[in-house]
């Protein structure tokens, strides 16, 4: 994909399917992700109500093709936002969506009593913003589900070449998608994601990785990030790996590219280079990349959120 190809927005709620999404839009060949730069998101809607994506949250979209996270995204303010888009609305049965809202809130609130947290991360402000309420209710939440799918149907009524309805669930994949998106059709079974149980953990992983790159004081020197957008990592000083203008470019093309961007990126002054847990098979798949770091850089960490290298300023990278 390239940046000039229409955006497209998954504006299903969670547990309809949306990591699924992410997943396929990935293997078509779209720079997409399944996370939302929350922090930037929320403190500028608290300034203007009426404004949901602020100048940081709008910057964030500009580097993916496809976004899908589960929050039921205005998708009027995208339309006027990115006029050319398309969206994909996921479903799923509401008696067994509901069910699986409530177990995995259950299991949510669970986590957070355990750690002392409190509700992770944004959760607290985006329940009650899409659900009227910080806890799950189920009349509340059912009542959400129907607004979404209404809304959406109303809204794109004139329009409804722009718009597609997924129910991954049902067995919708690859057919309806790829056609909608101008697509050949992709051979295979359409990914499955976002289990009760990945969720929980990647929401670990993610907690992890933040605490892992402030403790290495990393977050304020450059380094090259490859997270294909699950890290949820906002800071400046990170080039994501691979890019063009600042932007996520997808996957690498090959061993042969890797390494030449590699090398460009850390030349030009990064000072270390982190993969998170969604990339650890860049190291297997592009072997040669492999071998420059462990040949040009110093491993300083490595656990189950990110494997982090200190640049080398000598050899390859001098």
């Amino acid at each position: 994909m390239t940046t000039t190809s229409p955006k497209v927005f998954g504006v299903g709620l969670g547990r309809t399917g949306t990591a699924s999404l992410t997943l396929a839009f990935r293997k078509l060949g779209y720079r997409a992700t399944h996370f939302l730069p929350y922090a930037d998101l929320i403190e500028e809607f608290l300034v203007d109500e009426k404004v949901f994506f602020g100048p940081r949250t709008r910057a964030f979209i500009e580097k993916f093709d496809a976004i899908s996270n589960g929050t039921g995204m205005p998708f009027q303010q995208l339309d006027r936002l990115y006029p050319d888009s398309r969206f994909v609305l996921t479903l799923r049965d509401p008696d067994r969506w509901l069910s699986s809202q409530e177990s995995f809130r259950a299991a949510l609130a669970e986590r957070a009593a355990r750690s002392g947290t409190g509700q992770i991360g944004a959760t607290s402000f985006i329940n009650k913003w899409i659900y009227g309420e910080e806890v799950f209710d189920p009349v509340l939440w059912a009542n959400a589900f129907e607004r979404q799918r209404d809304n959406v149907f109303e809204y794109f009524r004139d329009t409804p070449e722009r718009l597609l309805t997924l129910d991954i669930a049902a067995g919708d994949g690859w057919a309806k998608l790829c056609t909608f998106l101008d697509q050949p059709i992709v051979e295979g079974p359409f990914p499955h994601s976002n289990d009760q149980g990945s969720v929980l953990e990647d929401f670990r992983l993610q907690e992890t990785l933040r605490n892992t790159i402030s403790r290495l004081g990393i977050g304020s020197r450059p380094f090259v990030l490859a997270d294909m957008g699950y890290g949820d990592i906002n800071t400046s000083t990170a080039v994501p790996f691979p890019s063009r203008n600042g932007i996520w470019w997808g996957n690498p093309e090959s061993a042969d590219a890797a390494v030449r961007e590699m090398r460009q990126r850390c030349i030009a002054g990064a000072e270390f280079v982190v993969f998170t847990w969604a990339t650890f098979w860049y190291l297997d798949k592009y072997r040669e990349l492999a071998d420059l770091l462990r040949r040009a850089g110093h491993e300083i960490y490595s656990g189950a959120d990110c494997v982090v290298y200190k640049v080398l300023r000598d050899g390859d990278f001098a």
